[in-house]
């Protein structure tokens, strides 16, 4: 969806986006962190409409993602809010340098089907994003998506622009199943987690290579009567070659770690969150 008829002659400021937008990540109450995400959406929008707003930095609204590639051609701006039964909305916009606006609409079934669909922005996969590579003419996308809140999914997305400069996401580049003689072809690699869990989906400047934790469904909790996907102790890496990326199964030097975690005490909120901030103290 394309928005047009940019505002030039209000200058619309930021101290609603400021109020709106930590309303919606810190609100205790889930009603009023999705009514606060809907008006932060309907300002944003009204605020990057204007013209010159390119050229404004949003790195002062901290609770949004906002990644560009190295020629500042675009920037890719996401967020999300967690709503009623710890469910997520993820929303977002592309705004190119010439002034064109995307919005993005997380519309894609979150099922298995989703690691081979190719989509446009009506139908995006939805994510924080908080990593973004530039590869050949196309950008992989390092993202969070917190589902229904009962698992959550770090993934790899492509991001390319076809010839009337639409974006397109996801791209058959991942390899899977290297000893098929009909190798699977993926779009985009999901990784799902219990949200308990901590799991590592990254690109590696040093081997230049994809990495992730390699999750196994395992019983959690005392009763041992609930179950989700936790990290073994061993990495996933994805090896480009001949324009595709190949899946390595497991990485030399990794081994299992045979002992469950446990799921039952209380989180390390001393840690960054997902867009790499320090977590917020809770005194």
């Amino acid at each position: 969806m394309l928005l047009s008829g940019a505002i030039s002659a209000q200058n619309f400021g930021k101290e609603d986006l400021f109020f709106y937008a930590d309303a919606m990540v810190n609100a205790s109450d889930a009603a009023n962190r999705e009514r606060a995400g809907v008006a932060f959406s309907e300002k944003f929008e009204t605020w990057i409409n204007q013209s010159g707003s390119f050229t404004q930095s949003l790195d002062d609204i901290k609770w949004i993602s906002v990644k560009a590639p190295a020629d500042k051609s675009f920037r890719l701006i996401t967020w999300q809010v967690k709503g009623k039964m710890d469910k997520f909305d993820h929303r977002g916009l592309i705004q190119k340098k010439d002034g064109t606006i995307i919005k993005l609409a997380d519309q894609m079934p979150k099922d298995m089907d989703a690691q081979y669909e190719v989509a446009e922005a009506d139908n995006w996969y939805g994510a924080v994003y908080y990593g973004i590579e530039k590869v050949d003419d196309y950008y992989l996308l390092f993202g969070f998506n917190g589902g229904n809140g009962k698992e959550y999914t770090k993934l790899v997305d492509v991001l390319w622009f076809d010839n009337q400069g639409h974006p397109k996401f996801g791209k058959e580049i991942f390899r899977f199943d290297t000893n098929n003689p009909r190798p699977d072809m993926k779009s985009r690699i999901l990784v799902g987690y219990t949200p308990t869990a901590n799991v590592s989906c990254r690109y590696d400047e040093e081997s230049k290579m994809i990495m992730h934790d390699y999750t196994v469904d395992r019983l959690l909790g005392l009763q041992g009567n609930e179950s989700g996907k936790i990290p073994d102790g061993t990495y996933v890496a994805y090896k480009y070659e001949n324009s595709i990326w190949q899946r390595i199964d497991k990485l030399e030097n990794t081994q299992v770690d045979l002992k469950s975690p446990d799921y039952n005490t209380k989180r390390d909120n001393s840690k960054s969150d997902i867009l790499g901030r320090p977590a917020r103290s809770k005194n």
